[in-house]
């Protein structure tokens, strides 16, 4: 599933147009060519735009040229992106009282963290573990007889600070992958 996120930015006093670029963080490509409203270049009062086809679960960079005078431009940094969402395929299954959790890797993400509770409770955590985003896979210890609620959730550096997908500004929640009886 693709989405869009919007930029803003204060435009170059002297930029007579602007050029909006990005790319997938730790790839060599800027793209300026295909999925920016307004299209490039950009006249110089413009100070939004538009970037879809976001790939969930991915960090994106983004930076604006200023076109100043011929031949001369100022690049804006870099800041970065990213578009939260519970994946398909986050599993939780239960075996011999221990709830084990996967789901696919996610090569951008820098933490999954689970958490499990009991289903009457949900919000009493009982365990947290905390996996890599390359390797999302873990279990919880032996756990007594019962329904258990599994939940959770990505942190992932955005522009030097923990980005969480429960973060106001992402999805506010905890993601839920099912409840397991023990």
């Amino acid at each position: 599933m693709a989405n869009s996120l919007t930029l803003a930015w204060v435009p170059g006093q002297s930029a007579t147009s602007q050029t909006v670029q990005f790319r997938i963080k730790n790839t060599s490509t800027w793209v300026d060519n295909s999925n920016i409203t307004p299209v490039n270049p950009m006249t110089r009062g413009v100070s939004s735009a538009v970037v879809s086809g976001i790939s969930n679960n991915a960090i994106y960079q983004f930076q604006v040229l200023s076109n100043c005078c011929p031949g001369t431009e100022a690049v804006s940094l870099a800041v970065e992106g990213i578009i939260y969402i519970k994946p398909a395929g986050s599993t939780a299954t239960a075996s011999a009282g221990i709830i084990s959790v996967s789901q696919d890797p996610l090569p951008q993400i820098d933490t999954v963290s689970y958490r499990v509770a009991l289903n009457a409770t949900p919000t009493v955590i009982i365990q947290t573990i905390t996996t890599t985003g390359s390797n999302p896979n873990g279990s919880f210890s032996v756990l007594r007889s019962g329904v258990y609620q599994v939940t959770f959730a990505y942190t992932t550096s955005i522009n030097g600070v923990n980005s969480n997908s429960y973060d106001a500004n992402q999805n506010n929640a905890w993601y839920v992958i099912g409840t397991v009886t023990i």
